[in-house]
Order: C-alpha cells, then structure tokens, then sequence
C-alpha cells in the first residue's frame, strides 16, 4: 500500500492540528488572551487555529507558535504538532536529568517545579525510566492530557508481562504514546488501544505494532489546570 501524502493524513488534518495546538498551549499555562497580551498573536486567530477555521494553523503560524513554546518552557518538535508524528512535547527540563532546582524555570503553573523535581527523583533511581506527558484523551479519565507518567522500560518477550495494562510505549515508527496493551495475531507484535470510548484520537486501535519498548505506568501526576 503507498503512503498517503502527509497532507492528506487524518493526524495532519485542521481539526488534529488544532487539537494538537489546544494539548500543547494548556501544556505550557498559556490562555489565549496571556498570548495576545504576551506574544501578539491575537485570541481570535488562536481560537480559529485551535477550531479549524479557514483551514487552521499554517506553517507560517506553526514557525511563530514554536519558539514561543519553548520560551514557555515546552519543547514541541514540529512534525509533531503539524503532522502528529515523532515523540510528543515534553518541558525543556526532562531534557537535562541533571538539573539543580535553582536552574528551573516552569512558568505559569508553580505546582509543575515540585512534580519535575520528583520526576527527576524517579529517573534517578530508575535508570531504564521512560516518561511521558499525555498528549491526548485516549486513556481518559484515568490519564488526562497533560498528566505526568513515568514507568520502567521492558523489551523483546518482557514486554508480555505488562499485557492488558495501561503502558508508556515506544514503537518501531518512533511514536511514544500511553495506550492499553494486547497481544497481536502476530508474535512479537501488539494491539494498542484508547480505553476511551469517546477520544478524539482517529486511529484509537493500532493492530500488530513493533514496539521497541513498553514501561508499566507506575508514576503519575495530574497538572492542574
């Protein structure tokens, strides 16, 4: 079967590209108004972008949104919130495990210093250690989008004790997501599912996924909104 153009691909439509953008904005603590008063992109064009209207958020748009992003303290790779590919935004902090207290700098939301701090605690005493925040509402409302989950990695056969549980996973496409896990009709290969009978998610069931890795949520913190 040929690849469908990324353009024409449900994950890079308006409406995912907006949802993507609303996960990512409410990651950062960013209201539409602190981004007019702050960054002068007016409330209006944010809702129309978040909406699908005329055609949504632009690649023009995109490469003003990014290094606001990051500014907030949210690293957010393009691909990701243009065409729902690669590893999911995460704060600046996660990329240094090395980082001292004083040295953090999570806008908006003082309660997120404290979580990255104990984040880090984790990765520390669990140097095989995978976290994630949750960038979608496929395991809602158990795991809300923005929530926090960290787990110890498993892979090759390990990975079928984690079986019918809620798992950070690590595909061969290089997609790390929470989903519940299954065995697939093929060994060596699993079903990954939204337990989410209303998620917003296009694809909520992937059959026969590679995974290169599944960590048990063991770890988990809700941000507040």
């Amino acid at each position: 079967m040929t690849k469908k153009p990324r353009d024409q691909d449900p994950k890079s439509s308006p409406i995912a590209r907006g949802k993507r953008l609303k996960t990512v904005r409410l990651m950062a603590g960013l209201t539409r108004n602190s981004l007019e008063k702050k960054y002068n992109i007016s409330a209006s064009t944010m809702q129309s972008w978040e909406s699908a209207k005329a055609g949504g958020l632009t690649e023009r748009g995109l490469n003003r949104i990014i290094p606001i992003l990051k500014e907030e303290g949210i690293f957010c790779a393009a691909d990701w919130l243009f065409y729902g590919i690669g590893k999911p935004p995460h704060p600046t902090a996660f990329v240094t495990p090395q980082i001292q207290e004083d040295e953090i700098n999570y806008p908006i939301v003082p309660e997120d210093k404290a979580i990255i701090q104990e984040l880090l605690t984790f990765r520390q005493l669990n140097p095989n250690a995978i976290d994630l925040i949750v960038s979608d509402d496929g395991m809602s409302p158990h795991y809300s989008p923005s929530d926090y989950v960290a787990g110890r990695r498993r892979r090759g056969s390990d990975i079928d004790i984690l079986l019918n549980r809620p798992c950070i996973v690590e595909t061969t496409d290089n997609e790390i997501m929470l989903r519940h896990i299954r065995r697939g009709s093929i060994p060596g290969r699993y079903t990954l599912l939204c337990t989410n009978l209303e998620t917003s998610v296009i694809k909520s069931t992937l059959y026969d996924q590679r995974l290169i890795s599944a960590a048990l949520v063991s770890w988990h913190r809700r941000r507040e909104q």
